[in-house]
């Protein structure tokens, strides 16, 4: 999201439902959370959540899938981390081995 941009209402809601969704697919099970169960504790109607998704399935599929990108994010913020220090590793022992060569031939 750019800076100084607001979420609008419509994606708080959406993530809002995903939130809870989520909180109580954990607590509850997916099978035994309800529409009813997710509207109540959103504190919205069961039409606005069939408003942002076709049913619980939907839910569960766009929960899987932020995890996803989330989990995907994490790992190449991981891997820059990683690249940076072997990076500097290697330009120490570059430096290192550069001196010593020095030392040797003088």
């Amino acid at each position: 999201m750019k800076a100084g941009r607001k979420k609008s209402p419509l994606s708080e809601t959406k993530n809002s439902i995903l939130y809870e969704s989520e909180k109580l697919f954990a607590e509850k099970g997916f099978d035994a959370t309800s529409i009813d169960h997710i509207s109540k504790k959103v504190g919205i109607t069961k039409a606005a959540i069939y408003y942002h998704f076709q049913n619980k399935q939907e839910i569960m599929t766009n929960i899987i899938d932020n995890f996803i990108r989330e989990s995907l994010s994490i790992q190449k913020q991981q891997n820059e981390v990683i690249n940076g220090i072997m990076r500097d590793s290697l330009s120490v022992q570059k430096r290192f081995l550069a001196s010593f060569k020095r030392c040797l031939s003088s």
